[in-house]
């Protein structure tokens, strides 16, 4: 199957993929993504994805190694975990959720003080001791 764009060659469909989730993992709407090959490719940018077994930052070298080997003079940067990648993917979640936490916490807090002190100041405060264990 062949593919043409209005402004640019024919390319050949090497492959379809489901929806691709570029902007984050929390983002529902599909990205229409295209993979064509290396030798249809016009970019100057490229991006390789390795997957591993043991701890990803030990095959840096030879990963590197590799691409050297296919081509002497290609750079590698911009080497990330998609650990990293994914945390900061749902780092903006994980920072809600803390806030979240902290402001209920805070609730809570000020509501038992705010509690006691009504307490303290009616006339018959051991009812309102009375009254809290009565409802449990």
């Amino acid at each position: 199957m062949a593919l043409t764009f209005v402004s640019g060659p024919s390319r050949e469909v090497v492959g379809v993929v489901g929806d691709v989730k570029l902007d984050g993992l929390d983002v529902t709407r599909p990205v229409e993504t295209i993979y064509d090959a290396m030798s249809q490719n016009t970019r100057t940018q490229m991006v390789l994805a390795v997957r591993t077994g043991s701890a990803p930052t030990s095959l840096t070298s030879a990963v590197a190694d590799a691409v050297h080997n296919v081509d002497p003079d290609e750079p590698l940067v911009g080497v990330v975990t998609m650990e990293s990648i994914v945390g900061q993917s749902l780092g903006q979640q994980r920072l809600n959720v803390v806030l979240l936490a902290a402001f209920a916490g805070l609730g809570i807090a000020c509501s038992a003080r705010l509690g006691s002190m009504v307490c303290s100041r009616t006339q018959s405060g051991s009812a309102c001791a009375k009254s809290a264990y009565a409802s449990l």
